[in-house]
């Protein structure tokens, strides 16, 4: 039995929590790279509300709309309002 006595080291659970975070940042930057971009041909261009955007995520990661809206804003993607809605201007990146 080696358990150490003393006081807890809370360095090691920031550095967890820092280590989740940066999992997720790249787990919605990948996902985005991977199917949008910020600029394209009319004909690959979409509209998607943040909450489309979040259920397309769910299977891969849980993520907040904030955290999703300042990725997006890190990204440079665009926001258009149609009918006072906001919405992300996106173009599908065509996978061959």
């Amino acid at each position: 039995m080696s358990n150490k006595i003393g006081f807890r080291h809370y360095q090691d659970e920031d550095d967890k929590q820092k280590q989740e975070e940066q999992k997720r940042q790249t787990a919605i930057a990948d996902f985005l790279r991977q199917n949008y971009a910020p600029i394209g041909a009319t004909s690959q261009k979409v509209y998607k509300t943040t909450a489309e955007l979040q259920y397309d995520l769910q299977n891969i990661i849980d993520v907040s709309a904030k955290e999703l809206a300042r990725q997006l804003t890190e990204a440079r993607f665009a926001i258009e309002y149609i009918c006072g809605q906001p919405f992300w201007v996106l173009y599908e990146r065509i996978k061959e």
